[in-house]
């Protein structure tokens, strides 16, 4: 019963992982460390002391654990609901160990046994509880996962404590503590948070009218001419809904890092603030060409090619949004004849004039820069580019450059996003009172503003800490549709955000909006795009087969069984407890026979282990040439030996003692028995 509460408690905590990030990976780890310890028992059965096997499943499960958080750190794993913390990763482990040594060593007959054997499983049963609890919740509630999370936990006490003596009881008993467990969990969870409310200032606070409107895009509100962008003093912007900007991937892997990570879609920067409300794009006004890169390729250069693997993708959009395209950041090469740099970052196209939407290809990194590897030291830049470094020419400069005084220079860019996120309220309408700046409202008067207000706030304080730094206009989050590997962008997930310019020259986003629920959200939601018909879009991307130069197939082969998995893992999990359900069944039916004759008359049913040293017994027969035949009892066969070694006498006369004497088992006695006969087939297979 033990082993069986160990099982299902693993499969549990594979689900709740997969409840929590939406990835299948803990579920096929799950999945594989039983498999992996009933096919070690089949092969070579283990003795009872088991500390090679025991050292073996150890290091296998510490090698697991490394593995599950590299492929969560790097995407592979595809958890597109939230990463799960290292407590749940390490809960894990202790559980796949422990239901593994479970299986090998089953139903120990001590006590004392019993309670080592799962000790690891509800420690591990534990920080999976625990850290669900500090997990990031996206579709499905608390509620939801917290008694299937208790479910393990209540059922280990529950077999600790009453054992086998009324499977019944036991069974209730669990279900009773999973949901006080759970219930007890979720009013401390919410008493806090009441709590914290309490205590919160007033002016953290959103505003009433926080879930009904957003900020308008670029070009509806504040283009003051010349691409620069005047910051709204006010907001109360009204949205239809209506989809902007499609994008399509065929890479799986491209669309793993889509449903694991926030993605952002530039439209166009600006960089230069002319005041404190007029910040100006750094103009380019260049073509760039096929043929500038020396190859005949229909695509253009935008950026040198990155070392990392590259995949492309498909931008669908309607004609308004020529003047200035939706890329994803890092975007190396364009699939198009010709396109104008309009300015830094900013790209624009001439499709027809009949032409009312239109599509494009283009080449990106499928891992995206960020600001782990750079402290905020290593990111002052005094020498570059000035116009990257600018402030306004007015005293709220002076203002922010006291302001970024104030910021500890070893962590200015974690300092200038605590600050933005934790003393100001992101509201979607406000007005600035007449004797305040925007920057300066949000700063140090009401403290209150939109997305484009944050984006500006942060790059002065970045900047007031000589970090370069621009703002950024464009698209965040979205709708997701995951059979058509599409993110379909509407006007209320217009963003903007800032961005660093990084000592390896590249921009990395640093979005310093708070997250709540009234802003673009960062992480794709999950949609159908059944209805939309790429067919009306003109194709301005002649060469677009030439964009999938860098692929790396066996990675998108990985990435696509993930992505299998994650999609029907109800599925696949109902056949996998079905599966280890009919293992199970077949191997009691298979201990539970009697390896004697029906002769030898009634007997008590056999352990495992002590079918293991009968096994084992009859492995160490076949070296002597003797063959105990279906039908034959054990001191039958034992009288086939020529010479009987006397660890054989000892084993058969246990066997008979506690098989049908009823003597008590003896785990010592077992021991000494099969170490002596695993001693002797050495000795044979020597000679």
């Amino acid at each position: 019963m033990e082993r069986a509460i160990q099982l299902l408690g693993v499969f549990l905590a594979g689900f709740v992982a997969w409840m929590l990030s939406g990835s299948p990976i803990p579920m096929g780890f799950s999945l594989l460390f039983p498999l992996l310890a009933w096919i070690a028992k089949l092969l070579q059965r283990p003795t009872s002391e088991g500390i090679v096997v025991t050292i073996l499943f150890s290091f296998l499960g510490l090698l697991a654990m490394l593995a599950e958080i590299h492929l969560f750190r790097t995407g592979l794993a595809f958890a597109f609901r939230a990463d799960l913390p290292f407590g749940f990763h390490l809960g894990m482990a202790l559980v796949w160990v422990s239901t593994s040594l479970a299986i090998l060593f089953s139903n120990p007959s001590s006590t004392e046994s019993r309670y080592i054997a799962q000790i690891p499983a509800l420690a591990g049963f534990l920080l999976i509880f625990s850290a669900s609890l500090t997990t990031e919740y996206y579709d499905y509630e608390e509620w939801q996962v917290l008694p299937i999370a208790a479910l393990p936990i209540a059922w280990t006490l529950a077999g600790l404590f009453l054992g086998k003596r009324n499977p019944a009881l036991t069974f209730g008993s669990a279900i009773a503590t999973a949901l006080v467990l759970s219930g007890v969990a979720l009013g401390v969870d919410q008493g806090i948070l009441r709590v914290s409310e309490y205590f919160r200032n007033d002016d953290s606070q959103l505003s009433e009218s926080a879930g009904l409107r957003r900020p308008a895009p670029l070009g509806q509100t504040g283009d003051a001419g010349g691409g620069a962008r005047r910051l709204p003093r006010e907001t109360d912007i009204q949205f239809d809904g209506q989809v902007r900007i499609v994008l399509q991937t065929k890479s799986p892997t491209l669309f793993a890092t889509w449903r694991s990570e926030p993605v952002y879609l530039r439209t166009s920067t600006v960089s230069v603030f002319e005041s404190d409300e007029l910040i100006a794009p750094i103009r380019s006004g260049r073509w760039i060409y096929d043929g500038d890169d020396e190859v005949e390729d229909l695509a253009v250069t935008l950026s040198s090619s990155p070392e990392s693997p590259v995949a492309s993708y498909s931008v669908y959009t309607r004609k308004d949004a020529a003047n200035a395209i939706p890329l994803l950041p890092q975007s190396s090469t364009l699939s198009v004849s010709a396109v104008y740099e309009y300015a830094d970052s900013w790209y624009q196209l001439t499709p027809p004039e009949e032409a009312q939407g239109f599509r494009y290809e283009a080449i990106t990194p499928i891992s995206r820069p960020d600001l782990k590897p750079y402290s905020s030291s290593a990111l002052v830049r005094p020498d570059a580019p000035g116009l990257y470094l600018n402030l306004p020419p007015s005293p709220l400069a002076g203002r922010i450059r006291a302001l970024a005084e104030e910021l500890s220079k070893t962590d200015a860019v974690r300092e200038i996003r605590n600050r933005l996120q934790n003393e100001t309220s992101y509201t979607l309408e406000y007005e600035t009172p007449p004797d305040e700046t925007p920057i300066g409202n949000l700063l140090f008067g009401e403290k209150e503003g939109h997305c484009e207000i944050y984006a500006a706030a942060a790059v002065l304080m970045l900047r007031a800490s000589d970090i370069p730094s621009r703002v950024a206009y464009g698209y965040a989050g979205g709708m997701m549709d995951r059979e058509r590997k599409m993110i379909a962008f509407r006007d209320q997930d217009s963003h903007a955000w800032a961005e660093i310019l990084t000592p390896d020259n590249e921009w990395v986003i640093y979005d310093a909006t708070p997250q709540d629920s009234a802003a673009a959200p960062r992480v794709p939601s999950l949609t159908s795009l059944a209805d939309f018909e790429s067919d009306g879009y003109l194709n301005l991307s002649e060469g677009a087969g030439t964009l999938e130069r860098g692929r790396r197939p066996y990675r998108d082969r990985i990435t696509d069984l993930v992505i299998l998995f994650s999609d029907y893992f109800l599925e696949i999990s109902f056949l996998a407890f079905l599966l280890v359900g009919l293992i199970l069944t077949w191997q009691r039916r298979r201990g539970g026979k009697d390896t004697e004759s029906p002769s030898e008359g009634p007997a008590h049913r056999i352990s495992p282990r002590l079918n293991d040293m009968l096994q084992l017994l009859e492995k160490c027969g076949n070296q002597l040439g003797i063959t105990k035949k279906e039908g034959m009892t054990w001191q039958e066969w034992l009288n086939l030996c020529p010479e009987t070694p006397s660890c054989f006498e000892n084993a058969v006369d246990y066997y008979y003692q506690t098989r049908y004497v009823e003597a008590p088992a003896s785990p010592e006695k077992e021991k000494s028995i099969r170490r002596a006969l695993a001693e002797w087939n050495d000795t044979a297979l020597r000679d």
